[in-house]
């Protein structure tokens, strides 16, 4: 186990604050909601009717965290969502795009080298796939970010774009978490949502101890930071099903807790929560 799954959600929620946006308190809201019930409140989602799904990525990071080691409810929940707020099947498949690719990491199990052909096993063709496989041309080609951004933005109209290139940002330098933000944040097409994204996938993969120093010290001064910490922390804890009650005695030296099979594997035993299939 390179990092704990603590850090690692610590750093997804931190780095989803890098560019603040309106998206941070939906955030906020739908982890608050898990923290609390342990599942997904449905009545309160019409906030995300309007959403393009490289917004509704960004809004849906608890749920994908929450259930991350369950493809079959990650799911479910997400077809909720899609559902409650009446959007169309191909947002449902973008987001288990997404929601993959931070389950991976999650797990230790994303390669930045091969990630886009981790995320295209499916092969549905919706316009983010279709996307990807660009990406994948530009990477290889060692396309400078503005000829990347160029040649995606001139698909006008495509609520994919900032999500592809976030992937984009992440997979050039998915070592160093300044690197990929920033240049996520320069990028003239979305920059908020495109450098959030990059923040949520970089710091899932490098997790909180990957994010440099020189940033950590700075957000500590920084109040969305400050609250996105402490609710990594909270979610976390209830993930592992330690009750509200538990909550005010836990101790963060339950960080040695990890995705299922990553610490000692048990390929004997079958449970429902060694089913993986990611």
């Amino acid at each position: 186990m390179l990092h704990s799954t603590l850090s690692r959600f610590q750093g997804a929620l931190c780095g989803s604050v890098i560019a603040p946006t309106f998206l941070n308190q939906l955030v906020i809201f739908q982890a608050k909601s898990l923290i609390e019930s342990g599942t997904l409140d449905l009545s309160n989602l019409k906030s995300l009717e309007k959403l393009t799904i490289s917004q509704i990525a960004v809004a849906s990071l608890p749920v994908i965290l929450f259930f991350h080691e369950n493809p079959q409810l990650l799911t479910e929940k997400l077809t909720a969502i899609v559902t409650q707020i009446n959007k169309p099947a191909e947002t449902l498949q973008e987001l288990l795009i997404w929601g993959k690719a931070l389950a991976l990491a999650l797990q230790e199990k994303l390669q930045p080298q091969n990630l886009i052909a981790q995320l295209l096993e499916s092969k549905t063709q919706t316009k983010l796939e279709q996307q990807l496989q660009q990406i994948q041309t530009y990477l290889e080609q060692d396309l400078s970010l503005h000829q990347v951004v160029s040649k995606l933005s001139r698909l006008q109209g495509q609520e994919q774009t900032a999500l592809a290139l976030a992937i984009y940002c992440f997979a050039f330098t998915a070592d160093d978490f300044n690197l990929a933000t920033s240049r996520a944040s320069l990028i003239n097409y979305q920059p908020e949502i495109t450098a959030s994204l990059t923040g949520i996938l970089s710091g899932v993969y490098n997790s909180y101890q990957g994010i440099p120093l020189k940033l950590r010290l700075s957000g500590q001064q920084d109040s969305q930071v400050q609250i996105s910490s402490t609710i990594a922390r909270q979610l976390y804890a209830s993930w592992c099903g330690i009750t509200e009650f538990g909550l005010t005695s836990w101790q963060q030296s339950t960080r040695a807790i990890a995705a299922t099979g990553l610490i000692q594997p048990r390929t004997q035993l079958k449970i429902i929560s060694q089913q993986n299939s990611w």
